[in-house]
């Protein structure tokens, strides 16, 4: 019994390690989500700070004439799809795996 709790807060906190942090916002859906975010990202109304357990991303497309921007937590195949869907050439996305890693573009 003590080792099964001991194996258990054990794999509850490789769960917590495996958490990152991830700009979140949509220029499509929330307003302004900026090409660069500065150091004081967290005070722009449409931008959010979230806890993440995948890969933070960062993105760049133009869809119906208008350039948008996203930051998410996403899976891993989300720049592909991306590209493939809105096949813009022009389309930039970036992945990252470390914390708020997914301020800019460059």
């Amino acid at each position: 019994m003590k080792s099964s709790l001991i194996l258990l807060a054990f794999l509850c906190s490789l769960q917590y390690s495996w958490t990152i942090k991830c700009y979140m916002c949509r220029s499509s859906l929330e307003g302004p989500c900026g090409e660069l975010l500065d150091k004081k990202a967290e005070k722009q109304p449409f931008v959010r700070i979230e806890d993440c357990n995948k890969k933070c991303m960062t993105a760049k497309y133009n869809l119906r004439g208008d350039r948008l921007y996203e930051r998410l937590c996403t899976d891993i195949d989300y720049c592909k799809n991306l590209k493939e869907g809105h096949k813009d050439p022009t389309a930039i996305c970036k992945e990252c795996t470390t914390d708020l890693c997914n301020t800019d573009l460059f």
